[in-house]
């Protein structure tokens, strides 16, 4: 039998020689020589290594590093596989229908349309407002520039080729701009629009603008200025202007440029100027009187423009004229709106607390019936679209809170849906087939590991962070550490979540067997319950000083504790334990069990134990360990007799707590050398 477990940086590979120390009445022969010591082989070498396992002849683990899943063919000769890469969190997502380009905070990425590949492009000096645009040769995007703010207000506007090379810095915005809200790029000029600090200065030049330059090179142009050329009304003496507040992005064609404002009390307007600035018109001015109707977010085509806003996906001539209203009221706010030929696709969700739900719609462009493509997102709140694909994310706030951040894809009828792109870091796992399942602290998320695509896939959303996790290759069962323990599971591809059971708090290990889940519950008891669900039945515990890992066989459940410095046993269906070893205590000691042994790995050791037998004491490892003694009561320094001192109370508390663990020792190695009870601080008669 061999016991795999980490060991510092190494990963290695134990036989374990049992010890068969023997002591009798005087005189009988001297016990036979210790047997050998273990074999040790080294693996291979890894950055922090943690829990593993072994499969069909196949090492799996998780460790330190930023791909931190590999597996290793025990059969030797190749080398560890990593199983992905921890990805970063995607901000905003454009595709030109060959790739899709992504910002992630102060980087721009580069994936193909499967998500096999991904690259940088281009990396700027510190991460800027996520906003981006192409056209057929270039992306466009944001990196900070030097200012004399905290955090940055200039912003850098970088040309980065599609194919990969060199970057530049086309525009730079002025000191004290707040954010940048919009890119567009049309005749030969790139446009942005930025949200000024304010407030405005009289001649137009402090306060949110919309600016112009050639991509060739040259000066910047202000079309729309901080007095909004002119609608601003001029304030009472004594009072200074606000500046206009920008909304829902820009639509630049050749020779205009279509936007929107908003008052944030009780209208929005949209409005067009010319690409060489001069008089705004007004297209609509929409009297809501509500703060959070406004423009969401802009396209459009050859002669109309589109948008949603709180409640309404809309459209106009971009000449002027009626709008239209093309879905209905929504219940839902429309948040980001893009188009494809003529249908407009767009995402609805709340915004941003646990369990939020969203849904991409699609309607003509002249507008009727809605029609869900997408139902039951984890809080989507961006897409884009080329000629054959819809482009969406999910995370933002509270993704990155509760550990799930993908870009997913589909066909543009929602078909063939997958994720190009997944937070994902190391935690707890287990593998089934060629699939390995783990945690990423709310989240359950399963990898291939037998090639293909390795972008994780996000499989379950709990509703706290997740502290184990097993499968029986039918469905994923974990433990949630929430005030209390609360056992769930899903199928391994995903669908309804099953609440089996709950039990104290917080939550341990998970174990299974054919009928029942087992789980640490409250750090103290060992609890189970039905796979299918029903009553949690509390089979071990509570126990004094805590437990730190179980493992269970067909008839035993085996306890590992932390005081108690003990590992024992109790019948599967639950009762009172009995001793199998004592060891030393204080050491978080991990389980594991074949049926005929128990195995455990600490901080001292590695080592298998059967049934602690008094008469032949055959498989007890006797261990040397200087007992604690009692330090002196000091004096009570002025206190009345009878007044606590509870440090010092507590101290004596914990120290005559180990002293009975080496009483309780002592028993248990009576059997053992008279040197090995010596040494332990035990009688010897």
């Amino acid at each position: 039998m061999s016991v795999r477990f980490t060991a510092g940086s190494l990963l290695s590979v134990v036989l374990l020689a049992c010890s068969h120390d023997s002591a009798g009445p005087t005189g009988p022969p001297p016990p036979p020589p210790p047997p050998p010591a273990p074999t040790v082989s080294t693996v291979t070498s890894t950055p922090g290594p943690g829990e593993l396992v072994v499969q069909n002849d196949v090492l799996y683990w998780v460790d330190s590093t930023s791909s931190p899943f590999k597996t290793l063919s025990l059969a030797g000769g190749a080398p560890a596989v990593a199983l992905f890469h921890e990805a970063p969190v995607p901000e905003n997502e454009l595709s030109d229908g060959t790739y899709v380009y992504w910002i992630s905070a102060a980087r721009l990425f580069r994936s193909t349309l499967d998500g096999a590949t991904t690259v940088r492009l281009d990396s700027a000096d510190g991460p800027a407002p996520p906003v981006m645009t192409m056209d057929p040769d270039y992306i466009y995007w944001l990196g900070t520039a030097p200012s004399t703010c905290s955090p940055p207000c200039s912003f850098s506007i970088r040309q980065v080729p599609k194919g990969g090379g060199t970057a530049r810095s086309i525009a730079t915005t002025a000191n004290g701009v707040i954010s940048v809200s919009a890119l567009a790029v049309a005749g030969g000029s790139l446009f942005w629009e930025e949200d000024g600090v304010g407030p405005a200065a009289l001649d137009g030049s402090v306060g949110s603008k919309i600016i112009k330059v050639p991509l060739a090179g040259g000066a910047a142009t202000t079309l729309v200025n901080g007095m909004e050329n002119g609608l601003i009304a001029l304030p009472g003496p004594g009072f200074i202007p606000a500046s206009w507040h920008p909304r829902g992005g820009i639509v630049a064609d050749s020779g205009i440029i279509y936007f929107a404002d908003a008052d944030f009390f009780q209208s929005y307007r949209v409005m067009s100027v010319a690409d060489t600035g001069g008089a705004i018109n007004i297209l609509l001015a929409d009297t809501t009187y509500d703060a959070n109707d406004f423009v969401r977010s802009m396209t459009s085509n050859a002669t109309t423009l589109y948008w949603v806003d709180l409640n309404r996906v809309r459209a106009m001539a971009k000449a002027g004229g009626a709008v239209a209203d093309l879905a209905g009221l929504r219940t839902i706010p429309p948040w980001s709106l893009t188009r494809q030929g003529s249908d407009l696709y767009w995402i609805e969700a709340t915004c941003c607390a646990h369990r939020d739900k969203g849904t991409i719609y699609t309607v003509p462009t002249t507008g009727g019936a809605p029609v869900v493509i997408h139902d039951g997102l984890d809080s989507p709140f961006s897409i884009a679209s080329d000629g054959a694909h819809l482009f969406w994310l999910e995370g933002g706030p509270i993704g990155a809170i509760e550990g799930f951040a993908s870009m997913r894809e589909s066909a543009l009828n929602g078909t063939n849906t997958l994720s190009l792109n997944e937070l994902a870091g190391g935690g707890p796992f287990a593998v089934s087939g060629n699939t390995l399942y783990f945690v990423n602290k709310w989240n359950i998320k399963r990898v291939s590991t037998a090639g293909g695509s390795r972008v994780p896939q996000r499989v379950a959303n709990a509703d706290f962070y997740i502290t184990d996790i097993a499968t029986d290759g039918v469905n994923i069962y974990w433990v949630e550490d929430q005030p209390y323990s609360i056992v769930r599971s899903v199928p391994v591809s995903g669908g309804a979540i099953a609440t089996l059971g709950a039990g104290p708090g917080p939550a341990g290990r998970i174990r299974l067997d054919g009928t029942y889940v087992y789980w640490l519950a409250g750090e103290d008891e060992i609890d189970r319950v039905p796979k299918a669900g029903g009553a949690s039945q509390r089979l071990v515990g509570p126990i004094s000083g805590l437990i730190t890992d179980f493992a269970i066989d067909a008839n035993n459940i085996y306890v590992s504790e932390w005081d108690g410095a003990e590992i024992s046993k109790a019948p599967i269906t639950g009762g009172a334990t009995t001793p199998v070893i004592v060891l030393g205590p204080d050491q978080t000691r991990r389980l594991a069990t074949d049926g005929g042994k128990v195995y455990w790995i600490d901080q001292q050791s590695v080592g298998s134990a059967t049934e602690y037998d008094p008469k032949s004491n055959a498989e007890v490892k006797c261990r040397t360990i200087q007992p604690p003694r009692l330090p002196p009561r000091p004096p009570l320094s002025g206190h009345a007799r009878g007044d606590s001192e509870p440090e010092e109370d507590n101290d004596r508390a914990r120290t005559s707590r180990r002293l009975r663990t080496v009483l309780r020792r002592c028993a248990v190695v009576a059997r053992c050398p008279s040197s090995t009870r010596r040494d332990l601080g035990c009688p010897v008669h």
